[in-house]
């Protein structure tokens, strides 16, 4: 169940070596994903409701950060249900269930946006609910929440077919969900910020995490495809990928918010503020890269021996030679692995040693030869 693999298949996990999947984390996968589409779900019902009871404090959660729109809110609502009914395969009306409610999504985002950059009004913002308290485009969404849904919308239509057209879909989502994550990280830096650009300044905090949950939920909707693929993979990209990704993800935001907090307690200047998260990220991202290199066990094959004798023909064609075995392996299991992974090792090493003759055997058999080259000649 092992093959020969290099060093470099770390780095090329993504392609040919993810060809096995394991069932576990294909299962786990998904769950995670319909879990997150329904927590989506969730918060757009209850900002719909909070709307309807006119109940400020579930509309935006705290006393002067910006209200959840209730358009926003029914946009979650479709695209989590779309995004749930993407990890469901082989049920037709499911399928297309799920691309119809996404492109309404998407519909209602271009709709959004039309409306800022035509300057115009198609009386969509208070379809649902009146907004009196909103001085200024009143129940209508920010710009950036309505660009994330028409991107997961069209991405979620796309992420159904194959090709080239699923890896534009999951770069919609991408972008997506980082367009969010700025808003999200301008929150736990300072929402402050936000309020002085256009694009961000009604973006609720609910509304950023809902949408980077949406942005995760698709792109793991379907772990046997695309980029959650490596995810998935019993091999060494698959292990290394599991334990990298996260704390990639996580570690930038989390050193920002570290160096705001230390330059809050007086620790060093704001001026050195970026150069301070900038470090600790690197260093965090570094020792990760590091510990998981360290984590591969490199075993190089014994090269052939120079008699080419009977011994050694017959590993190459009985399989039992060092090179039908790993050279790289990730040691990362637990102890049974390890121990299970240096048996095999030293199998394949007995093997060889008693398939190929080596030392007095070799000479041995020489000495005969000589021997009855000379009796046939006498």
């Amino acid at each position: 169940s092992t093959d020969w693999i290099g060093f470099t298949s770390v780095l090329r996990a993504g392609g040919a070596d993810t060809g096995r999947m394991a069932r576990g984390r294909l299962r786990r996968l998904r769950g995670l994903s319909r879990v997150a589409s329904l927590l989506a779900v969730a918060i757009g019902l209850l900002v719909l409701g909070g709307w309807a009871l006119g109940n400020g404090a579930i509309v935006s959660l705290l006393p002067g950060l910006p209200t959840m729109k209730a358009n926003t809110a029914f946009g979650l609502v479709l695209l989590g249900a779309a995004t749930w009914m993407l990890t469901v395969r082989g049920v037709t009306a499911i399928e297309r269930a799920g691309t119809a409610l996404a492109l309404a999504a998407a519909a209602l985002g271009i709709a959004t946006l039309a409306q800022f950059y035509l300057h115009a009004d198609f009386g969509i913002d208070q379809i649902l609910f009146a907004d009196p308290k909103s001085p200024l485009f009143p129940g209508r969404m920010a710009p950036a929440t309505a660009t994330s849904f028409t991107l997961i919308g069209c991405g979620v239509a796309l992420l159904r077919l194959s090709g080239r057209r699923r890896v534009v879909g999951e770069c919609l989502v991408l972008v997506a969900g980082a367009l969010m994550g700025v808003a999200l990280l301008g929150y736990l830096l300072g929402p402050t910020s936000l309020y002085a650009t256009r694009v961000f300044g009604t973006v609720a905090l609910h509304t950023a995490v809902a949408v980077v949950l949406l942005a995760f939920a698709v792109l793991i909707a379907n772990p046997s495809a695309g980029l959650a693929r490596i995810l998935a993979a019993e091999s060494i990209g698959g292990d290394a990928a599991q334990r990298m990704v996260p704390i990639a993800a996580a570690s930038p935001v989390l050193m920002a918010i570290l160096a705001r907090a230390g330059a809050g307690a007086g620790l060093y200047p704001r001026e050195v503020e970026l150069a301070v998260a900038t470090l600790g990220a690197t260093t965090v991202l570094t020792a990760v890269v590091w510990t998981s290199l360290s984590e591969l066990r490199l075993e190089r094959a014994p090269a052939p021996g120079r008699g080419g004798g009977r011994g050694h023909r017959h590993a190459h064609r009985g399989g039992h030679a060092a090179e039908a075995r790993p050279r790289a392996r990730v040691a990362a299991r637990g102890p049974g692995r390890v121990r299970r992974h240096r048996a095999r090792c030293r199998r394949a090493e007995e093997d060889q040693r008693h398939l190929r003759p080596r030392g007095g055997r070799l000479r041995t058999a020489r000495l005969r030869a000589d021997r009855a080259g000379r009796g046939a000649a006498g």
